[in-house]
């Protein structure tokens, strides 16, 4: 009667543990999204201040190329890891929906290539971008959504590309869908950095990797995902 007894006690304080971290983590992730979403908005006044002083005719060029357009890229890339929090305590609590709308895929895909390109500059690295000539100029999908998968793929190649080339290729995949993909001349990876690779706060294990990467969050493929 008293192992039955002890057992049952220790099966219980399990329990109640268990429950203790499962609540920690769902108020950690709650935390998490309510603090980014309040970043965002003095982040997103400090954006609109820079796009303004970008298009202002007074201000020189070079004082926009070298000023005002690298605060504007860090800015906005910024605003996408905010935006990646965000969406993962959305994803934890199911929260995600997709809003499909017609836009034209050659100028998003310019402008997520000119997100990175200030990056690309200051470590030589040559970005190319190549769309099948068979794809229509307009599609509909969830313009946000695709943005935030091909920026976080982009910008693990940008992390992990020391120098060459990063190019994104989209063809027609069949005749509703498109294959996208990003290649770069990078440091590659391991079979054990292959199996955590879509893991929660997973990033390159070896010194190299840390060097090129010190301050991934490891988000933007769980995201992705």
């Amino acid at each position: 009667f008293f192992f039955q007894a002890e057992d049952g006690i220790r099966d219980a304080q399990e329990s109640r543990g268990l429950g203790d971290v499962y609540k920690r983590q769902e108020y950690k992730t709650l935390l998490m999204g309510v603090v980014s979403h309040d970043v965002r908005s003095p982040l997103n006044a400090v954006i609109g201040m820079m796009s303004i002083a970008k298009g202002d005719s007074n201000i020189p060029r070079e004082v926009k190329e070298e000023y005002i357009e690298p605060t504007l890229n860090a800015g906005q890339l910024m605003l996408h890891l905010i935006n990646d929090i965000i969406d993962y305590t959305q994803i934890e609590h199911r929260q995600i929906k997709l809003i499909p709308q017609e836009f034209d895929l050659a100028t998003k895909l310019n402008e997520l290539i000119h997100l990175i390109s200030f990056q690309a500059r200051m470590k030589d690295i040559t970005l190319n971008l190549k769309i099948d000539e068979s794809i229509p100029s307009l599609i509909n999908t969830d313009e946000n959504r695709l943005s935030q998968i091909l920026l976080n793929l982009l910008s693990n190649a940008m992390k992990y590309t020391s120098h060459g080339c990063i190019t994104l290729s989209v063809k027609l995949a069949n005749s509703e869908r498109l294959a996208f993909s990003i290649e770069d001349t990078g440091t590659g990876m391991t079979e054990r950095q292959r199996s955590s690779l879509f893991k929660l706060f997973s990033r390159g294990e070896d010194e190299a990797d840390r060097k090129l990467n010190p301050s991934g969050a490891g988000l933007g493929l769980v995201i992705s995902r």
